[in-house]
């Protein structure tokens, strides 16, 4: 991909956008934006108006920007001097882009084999979703289907499934399951995502079976809160709001463990590295700051920001400051052991910036942001396999 097709942009706060704005210009923004959790959205590419900012502006209207930004944060935005500039540059930059499955039908069947077991796994976790008291402090029983899920878990005809057709593909040819069309079924976005990680780590030089085969399940299972959340709460509501924005550090290990804070078990098909990697698939390398329910701050960052082959005097500043604010009661930090997290950060990233729209913009947008990126929000490794990956399905474009 060619960075330099993008047409030069700025970051401009709240206050100069309304400014500019107000000049008859026409902006176009380089990031994505939900509104209320989940809902409708400013894509790239999307036009910024009054209107949209003055939603981003309105502290009753809940809204998620990517990488963690706060509300207030400067926007990154193409500058057009009218509407007929920004039209023609739209034509070019924001047609679609082919699917995979033009390219390389091949790929449609490797991902209908492997929707199969997904598809029962996914059956298996809304049986105990529907069981799972959220206000409960952990299982004392084992509840109803979570044996059949340790039986998937751990099925080496599932596995095999996964191997044959996710796994040997994306070692193959990393950017044969590379998929753009979003769907909103978990189901299908979860299949992408991991199809992405795997190709990611095993480009990184993670080759193992039992570590990718491990790897590719937890993937799958990555937006299990997501689905729990969904379906106890009303969207919108004081609740919903609430446990959402702590949901990857409340939810996975009430749903694969068993019993107390003093004698949890994981179970079986899953250990503690699985937990990990889906409480942090949303944790960049340097780090995030989460508010938990009883209103303590916690830095979470991974131990491998001190890896002696991957280390930079930025990342460490940013966990310095941690320890720093910890020093003075601002906040609590606690590292995590497990690097897969990262490829899967990575992949989850690309696959909700880019695929909602599907663009050229969206994509050399998101492309250049991860390259800057490199080593703060991913290993350098991780990094290039994904830019590499994408590089390659984009050059067909």
């Amino acid at each position: 991909m060619k960075l330099e097709e993008i047409p030069d942009s700025k970051v401009l706060g709240l206050e100069d956008l309304e400014e500019e704005l107000g000049t008859g210009k026409v902006h176009v923004i380089l990031e994505r934006i939900e509104f209320g959790y989940g809902g409708l959205a400013s894509n790239v590419g999307s036009g910024l108006s009054p209107a949209v900012l003055e939603r981003i502006r309105d502290e009753d209207t809940e809204i998620v920007r990517e990488n963690g930004k706060d509300r207030t944060d400067p926007i990154e935005v193409i500058v057009f001097d009218n509407e007929q500039e920004r039209k023609d540059f739209l034509e070019d930059f924001g047609r679609g882009v082919d699917t995979l499955e033009k390219l390389q039908p091949l790929a449609t069947d490797y991902r209908k084999k492997v929707l199969t077991d997904i598809s029962r796994l996914n059956d298996n976790l809304r049986r105990i979703i529907t069981k799972i008291n959220l206000e409960e402090r952990g299982f004392e029983k084992r509840i109803e289907g979570l044996r059949d899920l340790e039986n998937l878990l751990t099925s080496r005809e599932v596995r095999n499934n996964i191997y044959d057709n996710m796994i040997i593909p994306a070692c193959r040819n990393p950017a044969i399951l590379l998929y753009f069309s979003y769907s909103p079924k978990t189901i299908q976005h979860s299949t992408d995502v991991a199809s992405l990680a795997v190709a990611i780590a095993s480009l990184s030089g993670i080759e193992d079976r039992e570590t990718l085969e491990q790897f590719a399940i937890n993937c799958i299972l990555h937006d299990i809160s997501d689905d729990v959340v969904r379906s106890k709460f009303k969207q919108g509501s004081e609740r919903f709001n609430e446990i959402y924005l702590r949901r990857d550090f409340l939810i996975p290990r009430r749903i694969f463990t068993t019993g107390g804070p003093d004698n949890e078990r994981y179970i079986d098909g899953l250990d503690s590295e699985s937990i990990e990697i889906i409480e942090h698939h949303h944790t960049p390398r340097k780090g995030r700051v989460i508010e938990l329910l009883e209103g303590k701050r916690v830095a979470f960052y991974p131990q491998d920001v001190f890896n002696k082959d991957f280390m930079s005097s930025k990342l460490l500043t940013k966990i310095s400051d941690y320890v720093k604010m910890e020093e003075h009661d601002l906040l609590e930090t606690r590292d995590f052991s497990t690097v897969l997290n990262q490829p899967l950060y990575l992949a989850e990233r690309w696959i909700t910036n880019v695929s909602h729209t599907s663009t050229k913009l969206s994509a050399l947008t998101e492309y250049k942001k991860i390259l800057k990126e490199k080593g703060m929000c991913a290993r350098d490794d991780f990094v290039e396999g994904l830019l590499s990956i994408v590089g390659e399905k984009y050059s067909e474009n």
